[in-house]
């Protein structure tokens, strides 16, 4: 049962999916749905998002030469089962010296960088973890009129996966599929080079 909605907005968020409709309530206890705790549902949908695939220009790697590692850090459930900032960079030093030796390296602020982010969340008897590798860059802004809008950085390229599973063996599954994200990476980054 849920208890007075915290806000004064609408109480309830509704969404249709082949014609069944579904309800989720706010309360001071958070969001639920009927069998997944809201925070879960919210994750996967939040992943889905994020992790779906980006259309890749056929230049978005072309000429990376230099990156910074940028990780998150993770959240304690990540940290429980051994995830931390040292062993996400560690990792990622690691993957991105043995499938791109020729990028440099670097541990002082470069315009690209690989933005790493892990987050967990308990899902009934083990977690859900979504892993995500990203590598931004400065890019121009081309305005409708086709004048030049200026600079921003963005993410050229965009992977993540979603594991669910034991606590047990979730640490390991996460740095291998760390180091597999950065492999495919390696690809493109070749394909695109034509290296």
């Amino acid at each position: 049962m849920f208890t007075e909605p915290i806000w004064k907005g609408p109480k309830n968020l509704a969404s249709e999916k082949n014609g069944k409709r579904f309800v989720f309530q706010c309360s001071k206890r958070g969001l639920k749905k009927e069998g997944i705790s809201m925070k879960t549902y919210l994750l996967i949908c939040s992943i889905l998002f994020l992790a779906s695939p980006s259309q890749l220009r056929a230049q978005a790697l072309k000429d990376l030469n230099q990156v910074e590692i940028i990780v998150e850090d993770p959240n304690q459930i990540a940290r429980s089962f051994g995830i931390t900032t040292e062993v996400l960079e560690s990792q990622t030093l690691v993957a991105l010296k043995r499938d791109l030796p020729n990028i440099k390296i670097t541990s002082n602020p470069a315009l690209s960088f690989v933005h790493i982010t892990v987050t967990a969340v308990e899902a009934g008897n083990g977690v859900s973890v979504h892993v995500s590798v990203e590598v931004v860059r400065p890019v121009r802004i081309i305005l409708d009129d086709n004048s030049e809008g200026g600079k921003t950085n963005a993410a050229v390229w965009s992977k993540g996966v979603l594991l669910d599973g034991p606590v047990y063996n979730m640490g390991s599954r996460v740095r291998e599929t760390l180091s597999n994200k950065i492999t495919d990476l390696a690809a493109d980054y070749f394909r695109q080079s034509g290296r």
